[in-house]
């Protein structure tokens, strides 16, 4: 399984670098802003960005390459194919944090005469944590029932990411002063973040026997 995993890592080659750069310029933007909100919005877009590049390019490449095709005429387990994909997805959303987290640490230094600077905390992490989780969570069953379908998602949803920068922007205003908005700042984030994260846990346990049970009954 752990060649497996590595097979994952490898085929991103040059996105690895793509996705290390997304990494430290949402890090660099974000903590030169000196509105705690945005600042966090732009870790949590970047970090979001990195997850999903690395799972859908993954998704892509296995698809021209016809990967599936390729292991299951190998003797290796189905569910082992599947668990490397799992772990490969929660890796590159630990390696997005740390590159997040090592480099708004850094810029902070950085740009510490300008009075600037929002560094990403260890709670912030464990927050976009739970929702990458859970993004991977019902992702990657999807993945594994229909891979066209995969790639029409994959294709709406990108221009969303795209999108959705400028959205924010646009909006922002009128949901900063929401009532909602009002009530969520008056809650508690701690207990929030941990219910995110046990939340983004669970569902990825069980997304994962969910695409076993998929991925073991697919004929390819």
């Amino acid at each position: 399984m752990k060649n497996l995993v590595i097979k994952d890592i490898k085929v991103l080659r040059f996105m690895n670098l793509f996705i290390l750069v997304v990494g430290i310029v949402s890090a660099i933007i974000g903590n030169t802003v000196n509105e705690i909100l945005k600042s966090k919005l732009i870790y949590g877009y970047g970090i979001f960005l990195m997850v999903y590049v690395s799972i859908s390019y993954t998704t892509q490449y296995d698809i021209k390459a016809k990967s599936d095709i390729m292991l299951n005429s190998l003797s290796i387990n189905r569910n082992d194919i599947v668990k490397a994909r799992y772990i490969s997805s929660i890796l590159y959303l630990l390696f997005s944090i740390g590159v997040i987290f090592i480099a708004t640490n850094i810029s902070k230094y950085l740009f510490a005469s300008n009075n600037l600077g929002n560094p990403v905390k260890i709670l912030d992490m464990l927050f976009l944590s739970g929702i990458c989780l859970i993004f991977i969570s019902l992702f990657l069953p999807f993945q594994y029932y229909n891979m066209e379908k995969v790639q029409i998602f994959n294709s709406i949803f990108y221009i969303i990411l795209v999108l959705s920068p400028n959205l924010v922007s646009k909006y922002m205003p009128n949901i900063g002063t929401s009532k909602w908005f009002d009530a969520a700042m008056k809650m508690d984030f701690k207990s929030i973040t941990y219910s995110l994260l046990g939340l983004g846990i669970i569902l990825c346990f069980i997304s994962l026997q969910i695409s076993k049970q998929i991925y073991k009954t697919k004929e390819f």
